[in-house]
């Protein structure tokens, strides 16, 4: 089975980077540069993970979490948060209800890679 991750990356400049991570694994990668289009690619695309890499005020990224969190597309889907910090301190209250897992920044690809295995796996059992 064809697994798929929908990467939001609020800036656009790691979506080559991740990208080329992420399919060299044999995923399939549907990118949306601004973070008001994803919910639209959700429903058109049925996704296994969302990749959400913020560079903004926590707030923002809890907004689009609950956003994504709400289509009924998702359901269970896990979201994965690449952020700084700062940032990431702030959304770790969340872990769970919103997030499946945070990730630092500078990303490390090997973390990357083992964080979305892990919840790629969990998703498609």
């Amino acid at each position: 089975m064809v697994k798929r991750v929908l990467l939001i990356d609020e800036t656009g400049r790691c979506t080559p980077v991740y990208r080329a991570l992420i399919e060299a694994q044999d995923v399939v990668v549907i990118s949306e540069g601004l973070n008001a289009e994803a919910p639209g690619a959700l429903a058109a695309t049925p996704v296994d993970l969302v990749l959400l890499d913020h560079d903004g005020p926590a707030g923002a990224a809890l907004d689009l979490a609950r956003r994504l969190r709400h289509r009924p597309a998702l359901g269970s889907t896990p979201i994965v948060a690449l952020s700084g910090f700062a940032v990431l301190n702030e959304l770790a209250a969340h872990r769970g209800a919103l997030f499946a897992a945070l990730l630092p920044k500078p990303v490390v690809p090997a973390a990357l890679l083992a964080s979305l295995r892990e919840q790629l796996d969990r998703a498609t059992g």
